[in-house]
């Protein structure tokens, strides 16, 4: 008798359980079709509001595309009220349509806003300053930014603020009219630029941001090296072709900044004299390319060669001679001078060409200086400085002095003076304010044992290194940006 109840049970259970999976099923169906039906009604209700709203549309493409005279200044007061009736306008019953005489009155009082005769203002507050045109190049793949106007005065104050050179060039690049300021003030801008440092054409690293800056130095001609900067130039030696017969080599200038390539009328560089092939090794001009008295000169461990723009030839002077081997040499007010390692200094006068170079030597007691150390002449101030590296130590700075005719030690010149030194004995100066170094010190790279970038303090008379990261520390040299504009 148990077994059928227990039948029976499970039996209704069943139907229970199938009974509740079909009413399940009822409510989902009902559901999607309640859904399709809101949809359906919210489509209807959508295209009557836009039919409804289609007159006063036409109205407002047919105000915006009239000739109206621009504006320089709008009442606030006015402008907001206008702004509040016409989305009462657009907030208005969707089925009724909006009246002609409601559109005519708001038309009306834009017009008579447009029309008040205001006084122009001459200074508007940077707080209420917008971009306010904005100009694209139709024809340009999509669209390149032509005006993006602000007034100059602003875009000047944010050029200012500027820090790094890849912000200054990316401003630059905005529009036209933020290119032609950023050329307008390019000048001083780089005036508050600390030197960079050249790393043999990869590009310039700014030791003081701790970037390298990319940059492809170019020519027209083979570029076998890069040698020197100076007055705003790199100073590379060219050829035509190396397939040339005979080989001919030349000097050309490119403005690493600008990129913008000066070539000079400087004679052919010749491949030996006498028995001894002629390499280059440094290289500096006494003036700007653009100057009537440019003169380049060039040196190596043999000779010093020397010419003006115009020269046919080079004026060839040993570096060894009677008086001494040749340490260093320099422009100095408009002639070449030259330390020998007997302490005397060497006058080259350039009047004087194709080898018949006037040569004067002024002798100096008490020779200070010796072969061994690397010695640099620098003119600053009108005074000519001899500074020598001592055992790779510390520094050691002398002025010349043309009254007593010797060398006389230097300790100071000023915290707003900063000397710069590179292993090709080339030896620049400046102004510490402008870019807030620290005055009175030295700075060098790429002649001790060691990579690195440091500085010597000629009050405490220590070294102390700066972070620097070059692959090619020995063949790098100092850019001023300054120079370059």
């Amino acid at each position: 008798m148990k077994a059928p109840n227990n039948y029976l049970f499970f039996f209704f259970l069943g139907i229970f359980h199938l009974t509740m999976c079909l009413c399940g099923m009822f409510m989902k169906l009902r559901g999607r079709k309640g859904d399709e039906q809101g949809k359906l009604k919210r489509s209807d209700h959508s295209s009557v509001l836009t039919k409804s709203n289609q007159p006063l549309q036409d109205r407002k493409e047919s105000s915006i595309n009239e000739d109206i005279t621009p504006v320089s200044h709008l009442s606030p007061i006015n402008v907001e009220g206008i702004r509040d009736e016409q989305r009462k306008l657009e907030r208005s019953d969707h089925s009724s349509m909006v009246t002609k005489s409601q559109h005519q009155q708001l038309q009306d009082k834009k017009e008579s806003v447009i029309n008040e005769d205001i006084t122009p203002v001459s200074h508007v507050s940077p707080i209420d300053i917008e971009v306010s045109n904005v100009v694209e190049n139709p024809g340009a793949d999509g669209g390149v930014l032509q005006d993006a106007s602000l007034p100059d005065l602003v875009l000047l104050f944010i050029l200012k603020h500027f820090t790094s050179f890849g912000d200054f060039f990316a401003f630059s690049l905005v529009c036209r009219e933020w290119r032609h300021v950023s050329e307008f003030a390019k000048r001083e801008y780089m005036a508050t630029q600390p030197p960079l440092l050249f790393e043999n054409r990869d590009g310039f690293y700014s030791w003081k941001e701790e970037k390298l800056y990319t940059k492809e130095i170019k020519s027209v001609f083979k570029i076998e090296s890069i040698i020197d900067f100076s007055h705003g130039y790199l100073i590379l030696l060219c050829s035509a072709s190396y397939y040339q017969v005979p080989y001919k080599r030349f000097f050309s200038l490119v403005n690493p900044i600008t990129g913008v390539e000066a070539l000079p009328d400087f004679p052919i560089l010749p491949n030996y004299i006498g028995s001894r092939y002629v390499r280059v090794k440094c290289a500096s001009l006494m003036s700007p390319p653009t100057s009537p008295d440019c003169m380049l000169m060039f040196s190596n461990d043999t000779f010093i060669l020397l010419c003006h723009s115009g020269d046919r030839e080079w004026t060839v002077y040993p570096r060894d001679d009677e008086d001494g081997k040749i340490l260093c040499e320099t422009f100095f007010n408009g002639r070449v001078y030259a330390l020998n390692d007997k302490g005397h200094l060497l006058i080259l006068d350039p009047a004087f060409h194709h080898h018949h170079l006037k040569r004067t030597v002024l002798e100096v007691e008490n020779n200070p200086f010796s072969h061994r150390n690397m010695t640099w002449l620098a003119d600053c101030g009108g005074d000519l400085f001899a500074i020598e590296l001592i055992n790779k130590v510390k520094f050691v700075v002398r002025r010349f002095d043309p009254m007593k005719c010797k060398w006389v030690k230097w300790k100071n010149w000023g915290n707003s003076h900063i000397l710069f030194l590179n292993s090709r004995r080339s030896a620049f100066w400046d102004n510490a304010v402008n870019w807030g170094g620290c005055g009175n010190c030295i700075y060098f790279h790429g002649f001790l044992r060691y990579r690195g970038l440091f500085v010597f303090d000629m009050k405490d008379g220590k070294i102390k290194d700066l972070p620097l990261s070059l692959r090619y520390y020995n063949r790098s040299f100092w850019v001023f940006p300054r120079l370059c504009c």
